[in-house]
């Protein structure tokens, strides 16, 4: 079985999204603690329940899809918006679910991946142009 390169936007729960779309308050706060660090080798960074919550609402919402992230990662389109945040005002839905799934991904092999993206604004960033483009198509992505 391969792994698709395809993000479905028919699948995302489009009732998930407000609940989704509301943590750019807390990612945008500089006051919130976006992690602690741990004497866990395997993974030092320990995230706070409003981080864990974020990510089960990805899943739960079907925003989170299996595909081949690292080989999109790889790609010049993975490339630049990892390396140049500020494309992400620009990028498709497509793109931009995928960086999300790739940050989210890139933490489990990359310690701190997450913490750094967090901290640099690109959640937060992703968050906004979700919500820009969601809105553009009347909250549907068929």
């Amino acid at each position: 079985m391969s792994i698709s390169d395809h993000i479905y936007l028919n699948l995302i729960d489009l009732n998930a999204l407000p609940a989704i779309l509301a943590y750019r308050d807390y990612f945008s706060n500089r006051d919130n603690k976006f992690y602690r660090i741990s004497s866990n080798d395997l993974q030092p960074y320990e995230y706070p329940e409003e981080i864990q919550d974020f990510i089960r609402k990805l899943y739960q919402a079907n925003i989170i899809q299996p595909f081949n992230w690292v080989a999109w990662r790889e790609s010049d389109e993975g490339q630049q918006l990892m390396s140049y945040p500020s494309r992400i005002k620009e990028a498709p839905i497509e793109e931009v679910i995928k960086l999300l799934i790739a940050h989210l991904r890139s933490d489990r092999f990359i310690a701190g991946h997450l913490a750094t993206v967090i901290e640099e604004g690109q959640i937060n960033l992703i968050l906004e142009r979700f919500e820009e483009l969601i809105g553009k198509q009347n909250l549907t992505l068929a």
